[in-house]
């Protein structure tokens, strides 16, 4: 299990061919690469991205993935803090 758990890490999750992929990453940076990815870069401590994607592809892309799963993950603990009492109502 902790075999598969590391792999499933480790796999991108990155749709189409690497240029395809490299196109999508270039497209976030261009849009967010100041106001959110370099700042939690420097938060996260990380080194050696930078706003051209071709030369950090691998390390861009892994930065995108977390960034949306913690957004995602914070979107649905702020749904399901602000629902609680209608879920709770309805289950009893």
């Amino acid at each position: 299990m902790d075999k598969f758990e590391e792999a499933s890490n480790t796999i991108m999750n990155v749709p189409g061919d690497w240029h395809t992929g490299l196109n999508i990453a270039q497209s976030i940076f261009k849009c967010f690469w100041k106001l959110l990815l370099s700042p939690i870069m420097d938060m996260l401590g990380w080194k050696r991205i930078n706003e051209k994607v071709s030369g950090c592809y691998y390390r861009a892309s892994r930065l995108i993935k977390l960034i949306n799963e913690e957004l995602h993950r914070y979107k649905d603990a702020s749904f399901c803090k602000q629902a609680w009492s209608t879920i709770l109502r309805d289950v009893q």
